[in-house]
C-alpha cells in the first residue's frame, strides 16, 4: 500500500475493511510474490481473486455504507495504485480475471500444460487469460455452436504460444522515429513501423555496411 491518506490509512485499519477486503491475505501475498513465470501467474491468479473481492465490496451496501461513514472514496483507480499497488489499467485487469469461472481458468491451465508437454511455450498470464475467455465467451454467444471452450463457428479457443525470433532489426533514427524489427519462426513480421520507414532503414544500413566494408578492406 502507497501514497495514503491518513484518512484511507486509518479506514484500512479498520478490522471491518481488512476482513471485507482480504487485506492481510492480500500483504501475504505480495510479499511472496514469485520470480519464475508459471508461479507468478499462480500467484497473479491469487492475487486477481483478491482483487475482485475487494472491489464487489467496496461496490456492496457494507462497503460502501463504510466508506461514507469515513468519509472515503475509493475509485478502481485509487484501489488499484493504494491498496493492490498497481496501475488502473492492469488493476482493471485482475478483477476481470477474479470474476472468470473456475471452469475457464482450469481449461487454460490445461491447455498451457498441455502446450509445454509438446515442447511449445504458452504465454501463462493475466493478459493471456482474459484473451481466450473472450475466444470461449465468442463460442459460447454465437448461437450455441460446439462445446464451452470452443471459438466462433465450433473453433476450439486458442492460447497465446511464444515463438521462437529468428532476426531482429533496430535501428536509431537521429532525424525520426526510431525503427525495431522481429520476425519470428513462423515468418509473422512484428513492428510498430511502417512498411517504408522499415525499408529505409534498411536501406541506409546497406549504404552504411557497404561503406564501412570497403573503408575496412
Amino acid at each position: 500500500m502507497s501514497n495514503l491518506l491518513a484518512i484511507e490509512e486509518a479506514f484500512l485499519n479498520n478490522p471491518q475493511v481488512k476482513a471485507g477486503m482480504n487485506l492481510q491475505e492480500l500483504t501475504a501475498l505480495q510479499r511472496a510474490m514469485g520470480k519464475t513465470e508459471k508461479k507468478s501467474f499462480e500467484q497473479s491468479l491469487q492475487l486477481s481473486t483478491i482483487a475482485a473481492k475487494a472491489w464487489q465490496w467496496v461496490n456492496s451496501e457494507e462497503g460502501k455504507a463504510l466508506c461514507e461513514e469515513e468519509g472515503v472514496t475509493f475509485t478502481k483507480e485509487a484501489l488499484g495504485e493504494k491498496v493492490f499497488n498497481r496501475k488502473k489499467s492492469f488493476f482493471c485487469k485482475l478483477v476481470k480475471a477474479g470474476e472468470l469461472s473456475t471452469e475457464v481458468v482450469d481449461t487454460f491451465n490445461a491447455k498451457c500444460d498441455e502446450a509445454e508437454r509438446a515442447g511449445e511455450k504458452p504465454v501463462r498470464s493475466i493478459e493471456s487469460l482474459l484473451k481466450f475467455a473472450k475466444a470461449v465467451e465468442s463460442g459460447t454467444e454465437s448461437g450455441g455452436q460446439g462445446e464451452e471452450g470452443e471459438g466462433e463457428g465450433g473453433e476450439e479457443a486458442a492460447i497465446e504460444v511464444r515463438t521462437e525470433t529468428l532476426f531482429t532489426f533496430t535501428f536509431k533514427n537521429p532525424e525520426g522515429a526510431n525503427v525495431a524489427v522481429r520476425i519470428d519462426s513462423e515468418g509473422n513480421v512484428k513492428s510498430t513501423n511502417s512498411r517504408e520507414e522499415v525499408l529505409e532503414a534498411v536501406r541506409l544500413f546497406t549504404t552504411k555496411y557497404k561503406y564501412a566494408n570497403n573503408a575496412n578492406a
